[in-house]
């Protein structure tokens, strides 16, 4: 939590060190609605200065979790564990991606599959996933393509479907 919490931008980390927090989950809560009251305010502030928002469309989307996406070796360890943030258009969406190391899986929500309806594909090596929940092994049988664009990059992404509260995307380090 604490690498989470030194990868926000400085003035919604000084409000969300205010705050109680007990798992990631309540963190990453508190810093979306911190952001976006802040986001707020700011909009707020240039439509009564001069009448224009200087807030691009980009800036407006959902906030995704993503674990671990670094397509290069990088040879410093202490790279590997720090909080990135992106924005990614999913389907003609944009969305906000956080970038955090740990996970050596790509994880998709059944949510955002329905939300986007993405097709689903069985997945042809079913397991048992027992980080994501508290209650015991869960079973991976579906899989989904995510394509994703940023400017010219586009990729697709095959990410395994799960049914989960705390996130949309959880992408799983390459190496």
């Amino acid at each position: 939590m604490a690498r989470f919490l030194s990868g926000l931008n400085k003035n919604i980390q000084d409000i969300v060190e205010l705050h109680h927090y007990t798992f990631i989950s309540m963190l990453v809560s508190q810093a979306s609605k911190v952001e976006s009251q802040l986001n707020e305010s700011s909009q707020d502030d240039v439509s009564k200065s001069d009448g224009y928002s200087s807030v691009e469309t980009l800036l407006e989307g959902d906030l995704l979790m993503v674990r671990g996406l670094m397509f290069t070796f990088i040879e410093d360890n202490s790279q590997r564990q720090n909080i990135f943030q992106s924005r990614w258009m999913v389907k003609g969406s944009c969305y906000s991606f956080i970038i955090d190391g740990g996970s050596n899986v790509n994880v998709a929500t059944l949510q955002l599959v329905e939300k986007l309806c993405l097709p689903i594909i069985p997945h042809l090596k079913p397991y048992k996933l027992q980080w994501l929940n508290t209650k015991g092994n869960m079973l991976v049988n579906k899989q989904v393509l995510v394509e994703l664009t940023q400017g010219k990059y586009k990729d697709e992404i095959l990410c395994d479907v799960v049914p989960m509260q705390e996130t949309h995307i959880l992408f799983g380090r390459p190496w």
